[in-house]
């Protein structure tokens, strides 16, 4: 299961990362130039990253805001995670049948229209290998966690802890301390949304 997959292959930008562009304008470099080389005839990464931030640093400044461009993989999937920790977070401990059919509707819902073709047909195959766990806040938000670890382990990114449920409740719903010493004054939702 744990396959390469050609990000060209997508022409969604979804499928897209920057990742990908530092790749293609390394690439650029290495076959449009011979590669800088040190005295005793060796490459040197750092040199080569120079000589490509200065051939292309104009094409790089001149790029749009970052609000400007559709998200790419890596900002959809941190927005993605955020969302489906904070829903387990702030998923009831005792959900009614209602609550439980909405959790599995979203994430089927992701399943089906998640924008990455290529996350989406791997997302679809976790979760018929291990289906939403709904029966409660703690049962939803590990099965969260372990979803997320699941492709963390794809990317050879470090795994969380997925046991702790009272950490997983203070990352995606209470906070640490210091977080919220730093919420302390700030407008509430409601305030804001004009509904108080």
């Amino acid at each position: 299961m744990n396959q390469e997959v050609d990000p060209t292959a997508c022409e969604e930008t979804a499928c897209r990362t920057k990742v990908d562009l530092f790749r293609q304008l390394r690439g650029a470099s290495s076959s449009s130039s011979s590669s800088s080389s040190s005295p005793s005839g060796t490459t040197t990464p750092r040199s080569e990253l120079i000589a490509l931030y200065q051939s292309r640093k104009d094409a790089v400044l001149q790029r749009p805001g970052q609000g400007e461009c559709p998200p790419d993989r890596e900002e959809l999937g941190r927005a993605t995670w955020a969302l489906m920790h904070s829903v387990a977070a702030y998923y009831p401990h005792q959900p009614n049948v209602e609550d439980k059919r909405a959790a599995r509707g979203l994430v089927s819902a992701i399943a089906r229209l998640y924008p990455c073709s290529h996350c989406r047909e791997d997302f679809r195959t976790e979760i018929e290998r291990s289906p939403p766990k709904v029966e409660s806040q703690e049962e939803f938000s590990r099965w969260v966690c372990e979803q997320h670890n699941a492709v963390n382990d794809k990317l050879g990114r470090q795994a969380f802890t997925c046991g702790d449920s009272g950490a997983l409740r203070e990352r995606w719903r209470f906070g640490s301390e210091r977080c919220r010493e730093s919420w302390r004054g700030e407008e509430t939702a409601g305030e804001s949304l004009g509904q108080e």
